[in-house]
């Protein structure tokens, strides 16, 4: 114990060698770049968001520079001409007898022979109604219209028109078909075609074909007070009777008959072929 030999002292400023110098002022930088990126993450960061709002604000005052022109005047309110044409394009009330009396004539036109027209509100109740029938009378089993789609062109969040929808059955070829498109594009009415299919076809002979609609109306509470549409103009050669909508009772009325075997009694007068229509 006595004879530890004690410790050498160190000269004065020992620890200045070039190892302990470098820590120091690896440490102290260290120190220095991370208070020094923690004040300017926020000014970077918000000079981000400064330059994202000027871009945006160009954007807009590209998209809308007549508006933002001093000159600029609002669009005068349409006259009531205008309003009862945008009416026969899309009504702000359902009108369905004037629906059923273009699609009626567009069909005519294309040489193809009416069978049936069932509406509904939305697309799984056209479903329905065909499962219903087919459960009866025994037909198509395709399990489709499990799932509501959305009608094509889709609408925009908030948008005013409301969709219906409607099943179009018509008798007839494929060159019959492509003239009644033809036709429903050509109608003042706004009708959209989502699909079509052949129900039941016959070799070298027309076929049953089902072509799903939409048709629309617009809602605006703020629209109710417009003045009625002009009265309906129906054909030459209908009965004011034609084209209606039978009783809720009996939707579905019509071409059933027919189809179970039971011939339809001779018109006297002739015209174009009544059809039936469901009720909504």
């Amino acid at each position: 114990m006595w004879n530890k030999k004690p410790k050498p002292i160190r000269p004065t400023g020992h620890w200045k060698n070039g190892k302990t110098l470098f820590l120091v002022w690896a440490g102290a930088t260290f120190l220095i770049l991370s208070a020094s990126l923690a004040a300017l993450y926020p000014i970077q960061h918000r000079i981000r968001e400064i330059r994202l709002e000027e871009a945006q604000a160009q954007a807009h005052r590209q998209q809308n520079r007549e508006i933002l022109q001093p000159g600029f005047q609002t669009p005068a309110e349409p006259t009531s001409e205008e309003l009862a044409s945008l009416q026969e394009k899309v009504p702000v009330t359902a009108e369905p007898a004037r629906l059923l009396t273009a699609l009626q004539q567009a069909v005519e036109n294309s040489g193809a022979r009416w069978e049936e027209l069932r509406t509904a509100e939305k697309a799984l109740e056209l479903a329905e109604m065909d499962e219903g029938k087919n459960g009866e009378g025994g037909g198509r089993e395709d399990g489709r219209g499990k799932q509501e789609p959305a009608p094509l062109p889709e609408l925009a969040d908030g948008s005013r028109l409301h969709p219906r929808w409607a099943d179009l059955h018509i008798r007839g070829t494929e060159e019959q078909l492509l003239t009644l498109f033809g036709n429903l594009h050509q109608m003042k009415r706004l009708v959209s075609v989502q699909g079509w299919e052949y129900v039941e076809a016959k070799e070298k002979k027309p076929g049953r074909i089902r072509i799903r609609l939409t048709w629309y109306e617009y809602r605006d509470p703020a629209l109710k007070s417009l003045p009625p549409p002009p009265e309906l103009q129906l054909p030459q050669g209908m009965n004011p009777g034609e084209g209606e909508a039978p009783s809720p009772e009996d939707p579905l009325h019509g071409k059933e008959d027919s189809e179970q075997g039971e011939k339809p009694k001779p018109k006297e007068k002739t015209g174009p072929e009544t059809p039936a229509v469901s009720a909504e």
